[in-house]
């Protein structure tokens, strides 16, 4: 099973104000106050997007790699410094999440998977599939009757090949 990666999520701060209006007065930028209490980078080299928020703190999402991640956050902070909206600092970016998706290739019967494997919380009234949280990490394996599986939490791509070994163990035995 291959998990392919759908979105990652980091964070940096420039550590300093960002006045958010002047964004729009650039192609790849955003402010509508209304929407919500960031601005947004956005340009044909960003994969994804950049949320800006007046403290200087900055978040990316969308991309599909860590160093795509990590460097629309280098980009933006150029943007905002071609602009002359902050002062250079260094950045020190992190990941928050990364998510990534596979396939069973077959349907999953839920209520026998949460009979068969007691760590599995399967509660259809709250969610429509049995979620696996991974041990001692905050990554949950999302598995529904549809044989997709959705790994959100991990901060490492280590992190996402611990759970695909997790799956692997569970895969052979998942009742279809």
């Amino acid at each position: 099973m291959q998990i392919k990666i759908v979105n990652v999520v980091s964070t940096a701060d420039l550590g300093q104000f960002v006045d958010l209006p002047l964004l729009n007065k650039y192609k790849w930028g955003e402010y509508d106050q209304k929407k919500y209490r960031s601005g947004y980078i956005k340009d044909k080299i960003i994969e994804g997007k950049v949320s800006v928020f007046s403290t200087g703190k900055m978040i990316s999402v969308g991309a599909r790699n860590l160093e795509k991640s990590f460097n629309n956050l280098l980009h933006a902070k150029a943007l905002l410094l071609s602009a002359k909206m902050i002062s250079d600092v260094k950045l020190e970016p992190r990941i928050r999440n990364t998510v990534g998706v596979a396939n069973l290739g077959h349907e999953v019967d839920l209520l026998k998977l949460g009979k068969h494997f007691p760590n599995i919380i399967y509660e259809p009234e709250q969610f429509p599939g049995g979620i696996l949280y991974h041990k001692d990490s905050s990554i949950a394996i999302l598995i529904f009757s549809s044989g997709k599986i959705v790994i959100a939490g991990a901060k490492t791509e280590k992190d996402l090949q611990e759970a695909t070994k997790s799956l692997k163990v569970l895969e052979s035995a998942i009742p279809s």
